[in-house]
Order: C-alpha cells, then structure tokens, then sequence
C-alpha cells in the first residue's frame, strides 16, 4: 500500500467514524456540525505535504465547533487533531515547527474553556498533542540519520564497485598488451620470409592496442586503492556465461540461456561488464525472490549489445536490500555509456542491460 493510499483510508475512516457520531447524536445543527466535522478531518489528505496549514484549518474547525455547536468535538475530530500533531512534528521545518505548536496550543485551548474543566484536566490534552507531536519529530531525526547512513552505504557500494572494475580493467589492460607483444615479435621472426603473415601480426597489435588504450583511460578515470590479497585470475568473457548458468543451476532452479550474434567482436571490457551484470541479477534472483525459473537472453548487434535476466517469481518475504547490487550494475553500465533497467514484470523481476558498441 503506498503513502497516499494511506492517507486516503485514515481520512476516509476518521470521516467515516465523525459521521457516524453525528448521525447517533444529532446536533442542534446538524449541517453545519458536518461541515465543521469535514473541516477537521479532510486536511489530513495533505498532511504530509502542507502540515502547517493543516493543523490550522483543522484546529480552527474544532475551536468553531465547540464554540458555535457544542463544547464536545466528534471524537473523529479529536483524533484528527492527535495525526496532524504529529504530522507537524514529521514534516515540518524549524519555523513551521514553532508555528504549528502555537496552532495546536490555541486549538487546545480553544476546545477547552467551553466546557469546566478541572485543573488538572489540562494535562491529558497537553499529553495527547504534544507528545504525538514529540513521536513525530523523534521518527524525523531517526529518519535524516536513516537517509545519511543510506547515502554512506551507497556511496562506500560506488566505491568498492569501482575498485572492483579499475582491478578487472587492469587484468583486461594486462591481457591486450601482453597479446601485442607477442604479435609483435612474431611479425619481427616473419619479416623477411612470410611478409603477408608479418602484416597480419602488425594489424592484430593495433587492434589489441587502440583496444587496451580504450580500457587504458577508463581505468585511469575509476583507479582506486587495491587490496594486495586480491587474486589476478583471468577475468570471465561471455564465452563463459554457460558455466555461470550451470552454477546457477545447482541451486536448484531452471535457466533458459539464449545468446544471439557474434561475441568474438565485443571488446573485451564490455564482454566483462555484461557477464559481471548477468552474474549480479542471477544471483539476485537467488537471494530475494521465489523464482524457479530464469532466462537470460544476450545479443550482440551492430549498435549495442543487449542482455536480460527475467524471473517468474515474487520477491522472498523480507529479502528487500539496500539496492547495492543495482548500484553496481548502473556503475559498469555507465562506464561504457550503457545502462540497467530493473523493474516488475508480471510476477517476476527483470533486469535489462544495454551497453553501445564502440
């Protein structure tokens, strides 16, 4: 149920139940009694956007009420007057916050000098009010520390992600240069007898270089500290998505793989960052849902390559995580100008990347 549904059944129920009071004990007039009653509990639609001037509208109502109709408020009223003191606690401001005290101090006051009260009377108000009002602002200071400690961890994910690539890059780096070495010195040894193979060799090392600058000034741009116990093992290229798919197996669940166009010509880096993708929604898909069965579909085009993860199943009841995972994918994708679509579809979760072709 979203937030505003929320707000819709909490107002619908406090002017359902002011209603109800009304018509078991009519008024003397009862027109304006319902006005008054619509007064005090339809501001709570907008409550979290305009707390402030709901508070006193809402206030004003139930001062009328109990001056121009009868010294009780509907109870629905007085509840109405408990959420939105909290709501001013909530949502509130340092001004608007000063501002909405003095409303619900004059609403309190203004409900209660027309009826006798006895002294100490005054402090089940003053309990109810202001200290729904305390609840509020208490849930808003816990919630600004929520939202940095959110902030901090998705940051320190940004980070460790790009560690995590600038290594990769590096072996990826590693492997093109070592490859124009080799090509180079076998066009040296095949200069003088077979010179078209001589020629061959010296175009596969341009190939491999201009590649290896390419993920050169990536890697330059995303550099981070490493950690010395970090292994160098060679780093996975789409050929081998069918072993990650037999892993993912074993888990138990079903996995349609369907690899369309020629991967041979992907760069490297973006055969990384697809395979690196499809591993993280794989295995999301292990963690938080309930899927039995996944595809994964890659294509490599002229333009772009494209991979999606789609699983049939509903999220695992209290798996929901901090989204680390999607902040990972988003990093790679945008490293290469591409990006990560991840949605609802159906009963299920997809994950779609795209990532342009150089």
């Amino acid at each position: 149920m979203s937030i505003k549904q929320v707000d819709v059944l909490v107002t619908g129920t406090l002017v359902a139940l002011g209603f109800v009071q009304l018509v078991s004990a009519p008024p003397d007039h009862p027109q304006a009694a319902a006005l008054l009653t619509l007064g005090m509990t339809m501001p709570l639609l907008v409550r979290r956007s305009w707390p402030l001037p709901v508070v006193v509208v809402s206030g004003a109502a139930a001062t009328t009420y109990a001056f121009a109709i009868e010294p009780n408020p509907p109870f629905a009223g007085f509840l109405a007057l408990v959420v939105m003191a909290y709501s001013v606690g909530r949502f509130s401001g340092a001004v608007a916050t000063v501002a909405g005290l003095v409303c619900i101090a004059a609403a309190v006051v203004g409900t209660s000098v027309t009826q006798p009260t006895a002294p100490f009377e005054w402090i089940y108000p003053i309990v109810y009010f202001f200290g729904a009002f305390a609840v509020g602002r208490f849930v808003r200071a816990r919630s600004g520390r929520l939202a940095v400690e959110t902030d901090t961890r998705v940051r320190d994910a940004v980070v460790d992600e790009r560690g995590r690539i600038a290594r990769e890059l590096h072996d990826v780096v590693a492997h093109g240069l070592g490859v124009m070495v080799l090509h180079a010195e076998a066009a040296d040894e095949l200069l003088g007898s077979d010179p078209e193979a001589a020629r061959r060799s010296l175009r596969q090392v341009q190939r491999s270089g201009r590649e290896a600058i390419g993920e050169l000034t990536l890697l330059l741009g995303l550099l981070r500290e490493t950690d010395p116990r970090e292994g160098h093992e060679p780093q996975p290229m789409l050929a081998q998505l069918p072993d990650l798919v037999r892993e993912f197996e074993s888990s138990g669940r079903e996995v349609a793989l369907t690899v369309d166009g020629d991967m041979g010509g992907v760069p490297t880096g973006i055969q990384l960052t697809v395979y690196r993708v499809v591993q993280e929604a794989l295995t999301n898909a292990a963690k938080h849902s309930l899927a039995r069965r996944v595809e994964v579909a890659v294509a490599a085009g002229d333009r772009q390559v494209l991979a999606t993860v789609a699983d049939d199943g509903p999220v695992r009841s209290g798996a929901a995580g901090a989204g680390h995972g999607l902040v990972g994918m988003r990093e790679r994708a945008a490293l290469y100008g591409g990006s990560v679509d991840a949605s609802r579809a159906g009963s299920g979760f997809r994950v779609r990347l795209a990532v342009p072709l150089p």
